[in-house]
């Protein structure tokens, strides 16, 4: 399967998720992205991109989803 054809299908897959499982999708490609990429992702097309174009509520409120989080969710 050609690149295009996997993002296509993935970007199809996504679009009837709910916010809360689009965030964990979001997590495991900046984790991916992370493992992989010793440069830093292309600005013109990331989720870091993305999170940067959030307005102030929406910050606060992805902010918020982190409060606790390696208490919650502490690495094995």
């Amino acid at each position: 399967m050609k690149t295009l054809n996997f993002q296509k299908a993935i970007i199809d897959a996504l679009k009837d998720l709910p916010q809360e499982k689009l965030k964990e999708v979001a997590d495991f490609i900046s984790s991916i992205r992370q493992k992989n990429f010793s440069k830093k992702p292309d600005s013109q097309n990331s989720i870091y991109k993305y999170v940067s174009e959030l307005s102030d509520n929406e910050t606060k409120h992805l902010e918020e989803e982190f409060v606790d989080y390696k208490k919650l969710y502490p690495r094995e």
